[in-house]
């Protein structure tokens, strides 16, 4: 029997194997790192829509002006623009749209949402929107704006 050629099998195999394991490790990190990649991604997408969702809520008066559920084109809570003062009317009717159609508007399709309006010392508080699970990827944004005669908690969670 060849010793020698036993021998250099049994190296190319230990090779292959050691090859073989540094591959299988290489792999599952940059696996790990792809996907760490992307959920931070969606991250940021997330808290960019959310951010353009609450600009156009509480930082304009919307289009038209005077907008109802009937003719909205961008449903700003603003009583005008620049005021800081939301309008009761317009939460009202933002309250009685379609789910769907006020994501539509606000080009948040891919994402579902829950507004919710705490007017501080006070009992007008709404709440629009769908209720955030506990198990769901979600992104949360407030503001304070003048509504009812006091300062109200304007809070926007954007999840998926």
């Amino acid at each position: 029997m060849n010793k020698k050629g036993q021998i250099a099998t049994y190296d190319l195999l230990f090779a292959i194997i050691i090859f073989m394991g540094i591959f299988v490790l290489m792999n599952s990190i940059w696996v790990e790192n792809y996907s760490n990649a992307i959920k931070k991604e969606e991250t940021k997408r997330m808290q960019f829509s959310a951010k353009q969702a609450m600009k156009i809520f509480v930082d304009s008066s919307g289009y038209p002006a005077d907008w109802t559920s009937g003719n909205v084109e961008i449903p700003g809570l603003l009583r005008e623009y620049g005021a800081k003062k939301i309008s009761n009317e317009k939460i009202t009717e933002l309250a009685g749209m379609d789910y769907d159609a006020i994501r539509s508007l606000l080009k948040i399709e891919e994402y579902d949402f829950f507004l919710s309006i705490d007017a501080l010392g006070e009992s007008h508080d709404q709440n629009i929107g769908t209720v955030v699970p506990a198990n769901s990827k979600a992104v949360q944004l407030e503001r304070v704006r003048y509504y009812q005669g006091g300062a109200a908690s304007i809070a926007l969670t954007l999840f998926k």
